[in-house]
């Protein structure tokens, strides 16, 4: 991650927030350049001093700058401007221990900049009240195009906003493929700090005041609607997903097993003298939850755990992480994962440490995230039949020059999947993949591991005798994509599961691809095809062969 303060690692991420949020690079360096000494200063409460003055002036310019455009007719222009300085009064405030009257202010002229904006440029969206037992949640809604198409209800984390998530999001909410809301839940944003909504663990009580609100508006589809949450919101989903069973998928974006040791272990380590890696202040998780010592703090985050809930979890379950995240180990992550037993189709996704992406919430280049959870929901929530978007996890509408091996294989893997269920369309495109000299091999087949199949077009015969199979009744499962130390070079492990004719299909698979230019040029794929005959009926004439 490029670090802007290298010896202050939440000055330096905050940096790289405002960047995933459309800040202007020239802006925030104009900013920072005068922050070295206070970053590296034990002073704290002057640095944050110093932090806020310097981004609250360069917010103030760029409202400025829309104010500007604004009075000259250039609407859009304007709310670029104003988009820019409702980030960086945030991010202003957010980075401060003490949210004094400065700070205060900053958060809420950062409300009339984003609102002006967002009336400016986003005539569909709306800011709603989501009726939540006596009190309201503020939130943003931005409806589809289709009003069939998935909908996101997105929580926050412990230190973001629904203005810095619609913001991070604001490319594909463009493209109008997918509704969101997007919600200051109880702790966060304008609920905490205008509403005095205090954190509480049970967070399926807003996940479930979101989908009666969405269920009354009556312009979405209950059944293709979710939650997404990052950070600390990989706590407040997978705790919602287990015991609100309606939400129809689950993401968690950087994930959270028990966040009472995390802050205890933080904690030990400021006792020590030392600088944990943390996003924000310690005195957040006080505030945010309500009360006045960290002892309080750790006795109201006893109940943050997933040990009991994750079980539960039944909805499809995406777990995305970064391996160089230096706030929540990568083996938290494998630990939810392995802990969803029981969701219909989990998935854990690590950006490895050698790829953009690996930091904490990929806040080192936030579109490797946003790509893979919209492109994930519109696998397993969007309409049967409906258009493919821009995808990081399997490039649907991508050039393939522009599709990463990891992109390559999981499109393989889908339309594999649906040629399996009947779609023979799937041919041409499953052909595409690969490279006109493409080398694939089938190791543990057990008459054919020393033929392999050579070339684009040996590959489109393959997939044409595999058009004419009895259809199954399938769907990817378990799909992990590990990144090698190669970056051509990808491993992928994943179940075929399903039934074919009332026979139970249930074949692992382990796929070693290198993709050049969005193209497999070789692949290993190496599948039990033991398992695949039983399902299909034809093992008797499997062993009838061997015994031959």
């Amino acid at each position: 991650m490029f670090e802007y303060f290298p010896d202050n690692y939440g000055w330096s991420l905050t940096f790289m927030m405002g960047s995933a949020v459309g800040g202007d690079l020239s802006e925030m360096d104009r900013m920072c350049r005068g922050l070295a000494d206070a970053s590296r200063a034990r002073d704290f409460a002057a640095a944050d001093s110093e932090w806020l003055t310097a981004w609250i002036d360069g917010a103030q310019r760029a409202r400025a700058l829309g104010d500007a455009a604004a009075a000259a007719g250039h609407g859009h222009r304007a709310a670029e401007a104003w988009f820019r300085a409702a980030a960086y009064f945030q991010l202003a405030e957010r980075q401060v221990a003490v949210k004094g009257p400065e700070a205060q202010d900053a958060y809420r002229t950062s409300l009339d900049c984003f609102q002006a904006a967002l009336a400016e440029a986003w005539p569909t969206a709306e800011l709603v009240d989501v009726p939540f037992e006596d009190h309201a949640l503020p939130a943003v809604f931005v409806p589809a195009a289709d009003p069939g198409a998935p909908c996101i209800i997105h929580f926050d984390g412990l230190d973001v906003t629904k203005e810095l998530i619609f913001l991070m999001n604001r490319r594909e909410l463009a493209a109008r493929k997918v509704s969101m809301l997007i919600v200051d839940h109880p702790g966060i944003g304008e609920a905490l700090r205008l509403r005095s909504l205090f954190l509480d663990a049970d967070t399926e009580r807003p996940a479930a005041a979101c989908l009666d609100y969405l269920a009354a508006r009556g312009d979405v589809p209950m059944e293709r609607t979710g939650l997404i949450a990052l950070s600390a919101g990989g706590y407040y989903a997978a705790r919602a997903a287990a015991y609100e069973p309606r939400l129809a998928f689950c993401g968690v974006w950087g994930a959270i097993w028990n966040y009472h040791d995390t802050w205890a272990a933080r904690f030990e380590a400021l006792d020590r003298g030392e600088q944990p890696p943390t996003s924000v202040p310690w005195q957040v998780p006080v505030w945010v939850l309500g009360v006045q010592t960290r002892a309080e703090a750790l006795a109201k985050l006893e109940d943050f755990t997933l040990e009991e809930a994750v079980g539960r979890i039944e909805m499809p379950l995406l777990v995305l992480h970064g391996e160089n995240d230096r706030q929540i180990p990568v083996t938290v992550a494998e630990r939810v994962y392995q802990g969803a037993e029981g969701s219909s189709d989990r998935r854990l996704v690590v950006i490895r440490s050698d790829q953009p992406g690996a930091e904490h919430c990929q806040l080192d280049q936030i579109d490797v995230a946003i790509h893979a959870l919209h492109d994930w929901v519109h696998e397993v929530a969007g309409r049967p039949g409906g258009d493919s978007v821009t995808s990081a996890l399997h490039g649907a509408d991508l050039e393939p020059g522009r599709r990463s091996p990891a992109e390559t294989v999981t499109e393989l893997v889908r339309r594999v999947t649906a040629l399996r269920n009947g779609d023979s369309s799937q041919v041409e495109a499953l052909a595409s993949l690969y490279s006109s000299d493409a080398h694939v091999s089938h190791p543990f087949h057990p008459f054919e591991r020393d033929v392999p199949l050579l070339g684009r077009e040996a590959l489109r015969e393959h997939f044409a005798r595999a058009a004419g199979a009895e259809p199954a009744k399938s769907e990817v499962a378990d799909l992990v994509v590990h990144q090698t130390t190669d970056p051509e070079v990808v491993v992928a492990e994943f179940r075929y599961v399903g039934d074919v004719a009332g026979r139970r299909l249930d074949t692992r698979c382990v796929f070693i691809v290198r993709v050049v230019d969005g193209r497999i040029v070789e692949s290993r794929d190496h599948v039990d095809h033991v398992a695949s005959a039983r399902a299909y009926g034809t093992l008797s004439d499997l062993i009838s062969r061997l015994d031959g």
